[in-house]
């Protein structure tokens, strides 16, 4: 029995000294991540062109957010920090925050694809943070019903979103027009830059490409981007039934082909 004691007693002992280390261990882990997190939201407050009067208002939002989503506390913090560097305020940021989030949760992506791309897509389109749930739609839709991913979709924005802004286009009419580029295999950013150039090519038809359009009746007017959605030019150059040829002649070389294949 005395030995038998003697063994137990030493069994204990360990377990009590494996529990200390094990809990001395756990608090260093969760010092360094609440120092991780305070670091990522004063980075965010002093980024924000008001953040430091509300950098309360901002870790409140990013513990939220840590609870109610997929990503840690820490993470959302530094989701915030590409819109801080948009120069929004910590309102704008707390507005845009959550649904960056959803879409990189979506999406099974890193949250900095996220917010990199919608903040880069509401500066094209001149949205407001109020808007950032439309477009975390809008790049959800897209990503399933065509090719691209989210690294792909900000990619391709990159090269045709300001085109399509500039044109008039909405957000929704410019993403489904690169998503039929993409949809022909076209990598994401030679889809973005196919449409930017067929886009362009199109605003200023050469006297060549208006004898083609009159030999179908449609003029320099009908495919031009300012006067018609992506949609519109594709079903009067599909209805003409105007040849590969023509098209490469009406869009250019590098995005004819594509565009004769996508009226069709």
């Amino acid at each position: 029995m005395g030995k038998f004691a003697g063994k137990l007693d030493g069994i204990v002992t360990r377990g009590f000294q494996a529990a200390s280390a094990a809990a001395i261990g756990f608090a260093g882990a969760t010092a360094v991540v609440g120092a991780r997190f305070e670091q990522a939201i004063t980075t965010v407050a002093a980024l924000s062109t008001d953040g430091m009067q509300n950098i309360g208002a901002l870790e409140d939002q990013a513990r939220e957010l840590g609870a109610t989503t997929a990503f840690s506390a820490t993470q959302a913090a530094d989701a915030m920090k590409s819109f801080a560097q948009a120069g929004m305020t910590a309102t704008q940021i707390i507005e845009a925050s959550r649904p960056a989030l959803l879409l990189a949760g979506a999406a099974g992506t890193d949250m900095s694809v996220a917010t990199a791309g919608m903040t880069a897509t509401m500066k094209q389109f001149g949205l407001e943070t109020t808007d950032a749930g439309r477009v975390s739609d809008v790049f959800s839709m897209a990503m399933r019903t065509s090719l691209f991913d989210l690294q792909g979709l900000s990619d391709a924005m990159k090269y045709g979103g300001t085109v399509g802004a500039g044109f008039g286009m909405s957000l929704e009419q410019t993403t489904a027009s690169l998503a039929q580029f993409r949809n022909l295999g076209l990598e994401a950013t030679q889809a973005g830059t196919n449409f930017r150039m067929a886009m362009i090519k199109a605003a200023r038809v050469t006297s060549k490409g208006a004898a083609i359009l009159d030999k179908y009746g449609l003029s320099a007017a009908d495919i031009n981007p300012e006067l018609n959605s992506f949609a519109e030019i594709m079903q009067k150059v599909g209805d003409a039934g105007i040849s590969t040829t023509e098209t490469i002649e009406l869009f250019g070389s590098r995005a004819g082909a594509n565009v004769a294949q996508i009226a069709s």
